[in-house]
């Protein structure tokens, strides 16, 4: 309850706002693929909509970006949604101690609040049509990639995601990295 009420509090301080929608689930077409998706909330401000994703974990904006986005939900939404004049793709994150939104924003002050510590512990980047542009490519490759049945060996947290991997026996992430062997550390 205390959580909750911190966050209201923090929501309180915002530019004026409107809930648009709340977890309306709809299907995204990403090329030949189709998504099933539902943004958590969706809000009108004075100049545009926000996309807000909630989380109670740790959140990172560097996740929307490069050639295989770990985190690509907002990025989703924002390329291929159906928010008239979005404006910001923000996750709220409900965590103390650095509760607050993190995400891209067109003018944080104007549109979220200027109330907000945008700068210390949150970080805000400019949302901009080149970037949506961006995601949009990106994703659009990796729906293709998905619809021709492209299984590419190559986890983002190698070699960590390697040491909990049940398939070692006919992997060949070690021999396609150049790596040296992990070794084995479960019991026979």
């Amino acid at each position: 309850i205390e959580l909750v009420m911190d966050w209201l509090e923090l929501e309180s301080k915002r530019q004026p706002f409107q809930v648009a929608r709340v977890e309306e689930r709809e299907t995204l077409l990403v090329g030949d693929l189709a998504l099933k998706v539902r943004a958590d909330r969706i809000d009108k401000v004075a100049h545009g909509t926000l996309l807000i994703d909630y989380k109670t974990g740790e959140v990172s904006t560097a996740s929307w970006d490069g050639p295989r986005p770990e985190q690509p939900q907002l990025p989703l939404y924002a390329a291929f949604g159906h928010a008239e004049n979005l404006i910001g793709a923000l996750f709220g994150q409900v965590r103390r101690p650095t509760m607050g939104f993190r995400g891209r924003i067109d003018d944080p002050c104007a549109n979220l609040s200027d109330k907000l510590d945008t700068k210390k512990s949150l970080r805000i980047e400019p949302f901009t049509a080149e970037q949506v542009e961006r995601w949009r490519s990106t994703l659009l490759e990796l729906s293709a990639s998905f619809v021709r049945g492209e299984a590419r060996v190559d986890p983002h947290t190698y070699p960590k995601s390697c040491l909990y991997c049940p398939l070692g026996g006919v992997c060949r992430v070690v021999e396609l990295r150049g790596a040296p062997m992990i070794p084995d550390t479960t019991d026979d």
